[in-house]
């Protein structure tokens, strides 16, 4: 278990991968701070990025993270990701996302 980002498809993905829950996509090939990341139509991986400020009216935990913009990332490389079914009997799906020099290169199902 632990910390890990999520990330979103804007991108046409593989088949199989359509059955799973469109926000469930997990990865601990980023930097595991429960962040979310875009790969947009265009290829190119986005993050979008929050700041805690302070919420005084909850209970336990006196912070939230709000939106504080978006940076496009110059990744290069392979991002594993992970797919939670999205009904009941369907299996978790696992791909490999590559990037080069900043453009999404392919997606292939594991």
């Amino acid at each position: 278990m632990g910390m890990f980002d999520s990330v979103e498809f804007e991108c046409e993905i593989p088949e199989p991968a359509r059955k799973c829950y469109p926000g469930g996509w997990q990865t601990k090939d980023l930097h595991n701070t429960m962040d979310v990341y875009v790969v947009t139509k265009d290829g190119q991986l986005i993050h979008r990025k929050t700041k805690l400020v302070d919420a005084p009216e909850r209970q336990f935990i006196k912070l939230k993270a709000v939106p504080d913009g978006e940076e496009v990332i110059d990744y290069h490389g392979d991002i594993f990701v992970i797919g939670s079914p999205s009904s009941e009997g369907a299996e978790f799906v696992e791909m490999r996302v590559r990037f080069t020099h900043g453009k999404l290169e392919n997606i292939e199902v594991i």
